[in-house]
């Protein structure tokens, strides 16, 4: 056989062998203030924010903060929501896989600053045509190599932390178990075991957001399904999530809504 079908041969092998496949990628101008509701991909998805910062979630879950660098991606199927507090724009990347392998939840890299993972972002987000087999096998293997090597790295972060992952952990667990009767975050510290100092530390670190709104997070996920399951008067959902008085609870709630609790309970 000659060397060129031998090429040709390596060459179709790739074109047919099961891989991550890319689907497509997308960019999106947002502006500060705009909430996209809770929504779901078939797919992976990687949202890159080069300019720009807010907030998403998953259902049921705590928001976390995300600034201008940072890479947020999506297990497959997750209902996520997002908001957008300082404007930029979002550039978005969707791969598909094997079901078998499909991942669940999120993770979050603060800061991507490899110059060619922001090159492939920049340029596979701006339409790629594909007119042939091989073209398809290139693009997937470039879109692979891009999903690859931010696993890598959001992966390699999150074992740097795992020092300290059991004590965040263990703030959370108590802060979602004891919420309603928290009223210091000296309470925390003291049943984790660390100087309230270095656990803020910690957590900061390991979240990307501090202890105090992760408390916030957790109450106003209560009160959401207390005002939407419950007649209980708004005075009396702020005490049991844990607020000192009505108007804090408003203030706060609204921060995270954009929406007063009585306007909320009806709907929007």
């Amino acid at each position: 056989m000659s060397s060129y079908r031998l090429w040709k041969r390596l060459l179709k092998s790739q074109l047919h062998k099961p891989q991550i496949r890319f689907v497509t990628g997308m960019r999106h101008r947002v502006l500060a203030g705009r909430y996209t509701r809770f929504h779901s991909h078939p797919e992976i998805e990687a949202v890159f924010h080069p300019t720009g910062a807010g907030t998403t979630r998953l259902l049921h879950r705590p928001a976390i903060t995300f600034k201008e660098g940072a890479v947020v991606l999506y297990g497959v199927g997750e209902m996520h929501e997002q908001t957008i507090s300082r404007s930029g724009e979002d550039l978005c990347l969707q791969w598909l896989i094997p079901v078998d392998l499909a991942p669940s939840g999120l993770l979050h890299l603060p800061h991507l600053s490899d110059p060619y993972l922001i090159s492939e972002f920049l340029a596979l987000t701006l339409g790629q045509s594909v007119d042939s087999p091989t073209q398809r096998a290139l693009l997937d293997s470039r879109a692979s190599s891009v999903l690859l090597n931010l696993l890598h790295l959001a992966l390699a972060q999150s074992e740097e932390l795992s020092t300290g992952e059991k004590y965040v952990a263990q703030a959370e667990q108590f802060i979602r178990d004891e919420y309603p009767k928290i009223r210091s975050l000296m309470q925390v510290a003291l049943h984790v075991g660390l100087s309230l100092s270095h656990l803020r530390s910690l957590f900061k670190k390991s979240r990307g957001i501090s202890m105090v709104t992760y408390l916030n997070q957790v109450r106003i996920e209560r009160a959401r399904n207390l005002l939407i399951h419950s007649q209980l008067p708004i005075k009396e959902v702020a005490t049991q999530c844990g607020f000192a008085d009505e108007y804090y609870f408003s203030t706060v709630f609204r921060q995270h809504t954009h929406l007063p609790p009585g306007r909320f309970r009806r709907g929007g």
